[in-house]
């Protein structure tokens, strides 16, 4: 069981929109700057990386 990968639901969510970003991003009625925020204030230290490369995403319109 150590050697599958088991993502978690942050994970799991980054896939998702990056698959389908335009279903996902125009229908929740959020916007990218209500967006980042959410990520900075759920930062913590062990998702710092992860939430970067979501935040870039974001700006480069992803």
């Amino acid at each position: 069981m150590k050697h599958y990968f088991r993502p978690g639901r942050e994970d799991f969510r980054a896939a998702i929109f990056k698959a389908m970003p335009k279903m996902l991003g125009e229908g929740s009625g959020r916007s990218a700057k209500q967006e980042m925020r959410d990520i900075i204030q759920r930062m913590t230290p062990k998702t710092w990386k992860r939430d970067q490369v979501r935040l870039l995403a974001i700006l480069d319109g992803e």
